[in-house]
């Protein structure tokens, strides 16, 4: 499954003593939260639920990389806490969506420079295809909101560059930049720097990475079908078709059928359709039931039943080929061709060609 990105979403604190950042747009149960925090002159305690993967202490900073997995339950906001210290912070969060459900994180790394304006990140390299590297590059001094990547050779996209970034330009002011790539196919490495633009100049710097794997490809999976089913090769159900089942080829049925079953080629059935067939049964070309025909059997082929249709049949029972019947026929029986019966009481109309009995008693045509 391909990961995607969703939304982000940043805040910052200035002279107070946390950081309210509202939760990304659209992220919903099962969605990857993504973070940077970059605190000055303090730590932050985390909102519950997120989990930190990387941290790292500037002159007068820390830096925080880590993640949560959305609930049902997501709040409207997350607060990061720096009490009792007043700090002017910055957080940064990412949604994205796709994420391998059970072990999402493949691995992560931080590493920090000092007074300078080019920030290097770490070789990160997936272990696995379609993966997503996150990236975050935090500063010990401020920009007065200002972006703080003038350029990059990282190949990576830029998510959020210092918005909502505390005023002021000095130490002691946080800036945090966040950027991604997901990749598509093999795992590729990426490496690089980070030209930054400082309105103060030089400042001491961090550059994090966190790997997110992709989840699992959807697969095969198994349905019930309750209304129509079409199919133009062959079908085979096991269960209940309680709506209305064509098949342009072989279908093969074990259970109960209680709407119309129709078929072009041949209809067999497990056993010769165990069960009830409370609607209409009509076959062009072979068809045999074992069971209670409650309804109309037609066959313009042969229509064959074990023990020759044993069972009761209601209703009316038309064919023109060969018909044979064990049990009471206690409607109408009309037949083209011969019509053999054992141990029958017709008690309607017999129309024959020829009518043949071995072992007849009390045969009776009062039709």
């Amino acid at each position: 499954m391909a990961i995607t990105f969703i939304a982000a979403s940043s805040a910052n604190a200035d002279r107070v003593t946390e950081v309210v950042v509202p939760k990304p747009t659209g992220t919903q149960e099962g969605d990857i939260i993504v973070f940077l925090a970059a605190c000055s002159r303090s730590t932050f305690t985390y909102p519950a639920g997120f989990i930190e993967r990387e941290s790292i202490k500037l002159a007068d900073q820390t830096d925080s990389l880590g993640y949560k997995i959305a609930t049902a339950s997501e709040p409207a906001s997350y607060t990061f806490s720096a009490a009792p210290q007043d700090i002017r912070s910055i957080v940064l969060l990412a949604t994205y969506r796709g994420q391998d459900a059970s072990t999402p994180i493949d691995s992560s790394n931080i590493v920090k420079g000092g007074a300078d304006l080019t920030a290097i990140m770490n070789d990160t390299t997936p272990n696995q295809a379609d993966s997503l590297v996150f990236v975050g590059v935090g500063t010990e001094r401020g920009n007065n909101g200002d972006p703080i990547i003038g350029s990059t050779t990282t190949g990576l996209n830029e998510v959020l560059d210092n918005v909502n970034g505390p005023s002021g330009n000095s130490n002691n002011v946080s800036s945090g930049a966040i950027l991604d790539q997901i990749q598509v196919g093999a795992p590729t490495t990426v490496s690089g720097n980070f030209s930054l633009t400082m309105n103060s100049g030089a400042t001491a710097w961090s550059t994090s990475a966190l790997v997110v794997k992709p989840g699992a490809a959807v697969g095969d999976f198994e349905a019930t079908a309750q209304g129509t089913s079409d199919a133009q090769a062959t079908i085979g159900l096991i269960g209940s078709t309680e709506g209305t089942s064509d098949a342009l080829g072989i279908m093969g049925v074990e259970g109960t059928a209680q709407g119309t079953s129709e078929a072009l080629g041949e209809m067999e059935a497990v056993t010769f359709f165990e069960g009830t067939a409370e609607g209409n049964s009509q076959a062009l070309g072979e068809i045999g039931i074992a069971g209670n025909a409650v309804g109309t059997s037609e066959a313009l082929g042969v229509m064959l039943a074990i023990g020759f249709f044993q069972g009761t049949a209601a209703g009316t029972s038309e064919a023109l080929a060969i018909s044979g019947l064990i049990g009471i026929a206690q409607g109408t029986s009309e037949a083209s061709g011969d019509m053999l019966v054992i141990d029958v009481s017709a008690r309607n109309k017999s129309k024959r060609g020829v009518f043949a009995s071995a072992k007849i008693s009390k045969v009776s045509a009062s039709g």
